[in-house]
């Protein structure tokens, strides 16, 4: 298992950064500016730093400079996220001292394998259980096999709802989601979770019924 720091600018890039690797056993910090993602690297000292390069103030490439130039920090390896379709931005990456890249948009199926390509043997994942079985499985097949568990899903963001289906889903969960507190709490009382999966900044002001329910 290892510590991996995101920076994104971007909710709706961070988030899925964020939710892939936890889902693979690691645990995982994220900064919205390169000024926040260093000094997270500094005090919690992770084993891969995963860095956007365009962000206004502190890019990708200040933040390569800060934590190569820092003894505490320079060994670890920083893969920045590049947009294929921008010409150059791979070739002046590696140049810069960048580890490699991560191609985006990102591809949840893809994406832990390629950051777990920067990190020694003994700090990677573990898959979860019947990954394999039921990835493979058709359809048909996966919707006969009995599910691992129940998720509840809460998310205001409809693609971060989609990514985590799409994440545990072929695993062999069973995955049901809701945008909102109340339509989750509805969800629950109907057939009550194993795990519920919530973000923190639902713009429902409700948000204190779940954890007092």
């Amino acid at each position: 298992m290892a510590l991996i720091l995101v920076i994104d600018d971007n909710r709706d890039n961070l988030d899925p950064k964020n939710y892939l690797p936890c889902a693979f056993g690691h645990d995982s910090l994220t900064a919205s500016d390169g000024v926040a993602g260093l000094a997270l690297a500094r005090r919690e000292q992770p084993d891969l730093v995963v860095s956007d390069i365009h962000m206004p103030g502190t890019d990708g490439y200040a933040i390569l400079r800060a934590i190569r130039g820092d003894a505490a920090l320079h060994e670890i390896p920083v893969p920045p996220a590049i947009a294929l379709t921008m010409r150059g931005d791979r070739e002046h990456g590696l140049r810069a001292g960048f580890d490699g890249y991560l191609a985006k948009p990102l591809d949840p199926q893809t994406f832990v394998e390629q950051i777990e390509g920067f990190l020694p043997p003994d700090r990677r994942g573990c898959l979860p259980p019947r990954r394999e079985t039921a990835a493979d499985a058709t359809p048909a097949e996966r919707a006969a096999l009995p599910p691992i568990g129940k998720v509840l899903v809460v998310d205001d963001s409809a693609s971060n709802r989609e990514l985590v289906c799409q994440i545990l889903q072929p695993m062999g969960y069973e995955v049901r989601a809701a945008a909102g507190v109340r339509h989750a709490l509805r969800m629950a009382q109907e057939s009550v979770p194993d795990l519920v999966i919530t973000t923190c900044t639902c713009p429902e002001k409700t948000a204190s019924i779940w954890f007092a329910t």
